[in-house]
């Protein structure tokens, strides 16, 4: 049997390798509450608080736990997971942050007190692997729920991806709060590109990653090594920049970078908390640069948004949640849309393994909600009304799932928000992009009584006017002809 501080450094390194291979929420909620006690030649002691969790790792987790094991020691192991009723999680947790590496090629892992989109590791980032993207293939743009909180970020966002390198927005700064989707849309632009170029050198990694292999490097004096790496890419993806702030020699090496990059004329995308002014300690001239390009913010989702968020993500966990529960939840979680899918996470296990009905009262409970604090914002009926079931906020209500990628597409063409061209506003820019989101409707095969509908009730003499001025020009603006172009076969492809 091995002694209790081998039998620690081995939990320790099967964590590791659990927090890459098993979802973030999954991994806080069953596997780190866990504690392996004992392990033998072919037997691993797992003890966990309660039945509950004991059931759901060995229905859902058995193969993922012991394959850790045998990497952590190298044999076969079976498991057998106890309950401890008095196990206490802070006893045995260990500070992933303090980990050592225990290789050239470990992974640096975050701690508590970063993202938790990081927990998402697809491989270790070192200079000596052959190139990798630390991509999540998970985070791409026709899994993002757009609405009226995000809707220009990710417009903009989209038209980086295909127009890519685009100075006008470089860098492309997102801000906003946690668990809004800043992440997910980095992700997105760097998936949509690599699978456009598989070529292409793209990088995405967290400000503390950038931090620890900059030190990593500077100790083995490798520092040419690490500026030819970083400066030779494509896409530099740098999530959480604002804790940069007050390191000197990181925000030094930082700025070299920033302006290799730009003058070779790769894109820079950025994330942060806050907007670049806001961030205390940042060089004025780095802080200059991030306000060279584009900054977006992304900010909180509106309740018919989370409406859509669950009605997606329910349909993704085969989850059957019925109108005045969702309103419930969508009520109950609106800061951000992580808390969102977490609610939902919990349910999901609960449903797994009670096989109960998701009543309000069960929901209530389960989630700890106090329906007499809950607003009054919107109401049950919008979920049927107000979302599409792939996850879309319909304009008003009305748009279908074609109508809203055309508007998503139109935007990211001609750089204006949506809100903006579905707005009264007269201007010639304006009234050109919906004049074109109509002309593209029709030609995609939606009715006028369709388009009318996405429309505010236009009039179909007034479509019909529109569709034929679009059409005339685009007959003599090779321009106007091939972003229509581009815009149908997009709208083909995906549906």
């Amino acid at each position: 049997m091995q002694q209790a501080n081998e039998v620690d450094k081995i939990w320790r390194t099967a964590l590791k390798h659990l927090k890459d291979e098993v979802p973030a929420s999954s991994f806080k909620a069953w596997i780190k509450p866990a504690s392996l006690r004992e392990i033998d030649e072919n037997k691993a002691v797992i003890e966990v608080r309660n039945e509950f969790s004991k059931n759901l790792l060995i229905q859902n987790y058995y193969k993922q736990i012991a394959g850790a094991i045998k990497q952590a020691t190298g044999q076969e192991v079976h498991l057998l997971i106890n309950v401890n009723s008095e196990l206490k999680t802070e006893d045995y947790l260990p500070n992933f942050s303090s980990i050592p590496d225990d290789s050239s090629n470990a992974q640096t892992l975050v701690n508590a007190n970063s993202s938790p989109e990081m927990a998402y590791k697809p491989q270790s980032f070192s200079l000596t692997n052959k190139f990798s993207s630390n991509l999540n293939p998970k985070f791409v743009f026709d899994n993002f729920i757009v609405g009226s909180h995000n809707q220009f970020c990710h417009a903009a966002a989209l038209a980086i991806a295909k127009n890519k390198p685009n100075q006008a927005y470089n860098p492309f700064f997102i801000y906003g709060d946690v668990g809004l989707g800043k992440t997910h849309l980095m992700h997105s632009i760097g998936n949509y590109i690599l699978s456009k170029n598989p070529d292409a050198k793209i990088l995405y990694l967290s400000t503390e990653q950038f931090l620890n292999d900059l030190i990593s490097h500077m100790r083995k004096s490798r520092m040419n090594e690490f500026r030819a790496r970083y400066r030779s890419l494509d896409l530099l993806l740098v999530d959480d920049i604002q804790f940069i702030e007050g390191k000197e020699t990181t925000q030094e090496e930082f700025f070299h970078t920033f302006n290799s990059l730009k003058d070779n004329g790769s894109q820079i995308i950025l994330t942060s908390d806050r907007p670049p002014k806001a961030i205390p300690r940042l060089e004025p001239r780095l802080c200059s640069r991030f306000e060279g390009g584009l900054i977006a913010d992304v900010q909180k989702p509106t309740y018919e948004t989370r409406l859509a968020i669950i009605s997606r993500k329910s349909d993704e966990l085969k989850l059957k949640i019925v109108p005045n529960v969702a309103d419930i939840i969508a009520k109950a979680f609106p800061e951000n849309i992580r808390s969102l899918e977490g609610a939902l996470f919990k349910l999901q296990a609960y449903k797994n393994f009670t096989n109960s009905v998701l009543s309000a009262d069960v929901v209530n409970r389960l989630l700890q909600i106090d329906p007499s604090s809950l607003s009054e914002v919107g109401s049950s009926s919008v979920l049927s009304s107000g979302s599409s079931k792939n996850g879309a906020v319909a304009s008003g209500g009305s748009d279908n799932k074609i109508m809203y990628k055309i508007k998503d597409l139109i935007s990211a063409k001609l750089a204006i928000p949506v809100d903006e061209f579905m707005s009264r506003s007269n201007s010639k820019e304006i009234k050109n992009a919906r004049q074109i989101c109509m002309y593209v409707a029709r030609k995609a095969g939606l009715s006028l009584g369709e388009i009318s509908k996405s429309f505010d009730g236009r009039g179909n003499s007034s479509i019909l006017n529109s569709i034929k001025r679009v059409q005339t020009e685009a007959e003599s603006d090779a321009e106007l002809k091939q972003i229509i172009e581009d815009v149908l076969g997009d709208v083909k492809s995906a549906h």
